[in-house]
């Protein structure tokens, strides 16, 4: 029930660093998950949001998210039992949203699919279709993206109106241009989308999701299981490596339903933050083949190597060599962390 929702919040606010009520139940703060940061206390990139009718939490800074419920578990046990019960004396009996979903659940996603069709459920222009002047061509162009690309990637004047004609639950958002970047399914259906900003933003990138079963995975319509994936952090790297998809927010080393032994992990290279390192480490351990590159390389991901002069060629050459697993990629993990 959100209006129980948003009282917990505002009383787990006041142990919040940074807390600010930005208005229409949306609470912004410093992550007490990550610190946010060590080096500028006054960094807040950790929101609760609502979302139809409850609160959610995020941090943009180290992509943790889960249900009010989940969130007051981990940082206050006393207040989340009075949640829990008030809302079992409401009738509202708190569902867990954040459970992940079993792997044989999201299994069809993965699952070789028809020939797909795009566009009919955008209903935007694409990149091909704006004028050379519009901002988000302009950043296709900045960012080197290849035109290949540019039918898939789409145009919005008004983010937030589109954004309520396509999906539900999203009240908060502005009226503002957006490059949209769609995902879709094996069918070539849209289950989600990513909204980057074309303007100043405080949030430069806003997801939204149509089918909440489905992992949070950019490229599935284009994949091919029976050949090597690459997995990356975001979209626009994954337009620069052959069979690659790319993750929103979440955890590359969490995708089971990918064989590990075909598989390359490229997070994005912060050697010095210990969430990257701890999710590096872990998914080695899992037996993943993980890209880490060498020590003094400063490129943060490969959409920033491609703008540096690598071509896609001599980029896939530089991860094939840097990409390891087991003991020596615990040893190139090591050294590159020092």
């Amino acid at each position: 029930m959100l209006y129980i929702d948003v009282n917990y919040a505002r009383r787990v606010g006041v142990q919040m660093r940074n807390w600010k009520e930005k208005g229409n139940n949306l609470f912004n703060f410093s992550c007490p998950i990550c610190g946010d940061s060590e080096k500028n206390k006054r960094k807040a990139r950790a929101y609760i949001y609502p979302k139809k009718n409850n609160l959610f939490f995020k941090c943009h800074n180290c992509d943790f998210g889960c249900n009010l419920t989940n969130f007051l578990k981990r940082v206050d046990a006393t207040l989340h039992s009075e949640y829990v019960l008030e809302n079992y004396k409401e009738g509202g009996h708190h569902k867990n949203t954040n459970i992940p979903k079993p792997d044989d659940t999201l299994k069809q996603y993965f699952e070789t699919a028809v020939k797909p069709t795009f566009n009919a459920y955008v209903g935007l222009p694409t990149i091909n279709d704006v004028p050379e002047e519009n901002m988000a061509r302009e950043v296709c162009v900045a960012r080197k993206i290849p035109e290949q690309y540019w039918s898939k990637l789409f145009y919005a004047a008004d983010w937030k109106e589109w954004v309520n004609e396509k999906f539900t639950g999203y009240d908060t958002f502005i009226s503002e241009p957006r490059l949209v970047i769609p995902f879709y399914d094996r069918n070539g259906k849209m289950i989600m989308a990513q909204g980057r900003s074309l303007m100043k933003s405080k949030m430069k990138y806003l997801t939204v999701r149509l089918d909440e079963d489905s992992p949070k995975v950019f490229g599935l319509e284009r994949w091919d299981s029976g050949q090597h994936t690459y997995v990356v952090e975001g979209p626009i790297d994954s337009f620069f490596l052959p069979n690659c998809l790319a993750v929103a927010g979440a955890d590359l080393g969490k995708l089971r339903n990918l064989n590990n032994k075909s598989t390359t992990l490229i997070f994005d290279n912060e050697p010095r933050n210990p969430i990257t390192v701890k999710k590096i480490s872990q998914a080695i351990d899992s037996g993943w083949t993980v890209f880490i590159p060498p020590k003094g390389y400063v490129d943060k991901d490969l959409n920033e190597a491609i703008q540096s002069g690598m071509n896609p060629g001599s980029l896939k050459l530089f991860v094939d060599s840097w990409s390891k697993s087991g003991l020596q990629a615990k040893l190139n993990l090591t050294q590159w962390s020092l």
